[in-house]
């Protein structure tokens, strides 16, 4: 019984050590999803896209996000408020749009800085998966 037990241990370990489940990232769409995984640890990386325009600007603005220059708005591009269509009343842009600033980043929340020529702004955004469109109205 005694030269047993030890082998018998060491059968129960080795069944628990290889029956332990991977863990990762398992949501399918993600940037890191791991196959093998069958427990979610919560570390996917999911991207979303966010587009950025200004119905009212008249000026250049320069958006920052986490302190880098993510692009610049110019006034031309903005043709004050009419950037589909061009009728009476405003349509807001979606993400194929080429008026206004498209941005792809990892979803969460952001703190994005607009600098004018002479004011700055914060404003807070949110990237999901979907396209946001985000009117800056500075």
């Amino acid at each position: 019984m005694n030269k047993k037990l030890p082998l018998l241990i060491l059968i129960i370990l080795v069944s628990l050590i290889s029956c332990k489940k991977k863990s990762g990232c398992t949501e399918y769409f993600a940037e890191n999803y791991d196959p093998e995984a069958a427990i979610d640890d919560g570390s996917c990386i999911t991207l979303g896209s966010m587009i950025f325009y200004a119905s009212l600007a008249n000026e250049k603005l320069d958006l920052f996000i986490n302190d880098e220059l993510i692009g610049t708005i110019q006034p031309s591009s903005i043709l004050f408020g009419l950037p589909t269509g061009f009728g009476f009343g405003f349509n807001e842009p979606n993400c194929n749009d080429p008026f206004g600033l498209v941005v792809e980043k990892t979803t969460g929340n952001y703190t994005l800085i607009v600098k004018g020529s002479n004011t700055i702004r914060k404003i807070n955004v949110s990237n999901t998966v979907q396209c946001n469109a985000i009117d800056i109205n500075f």
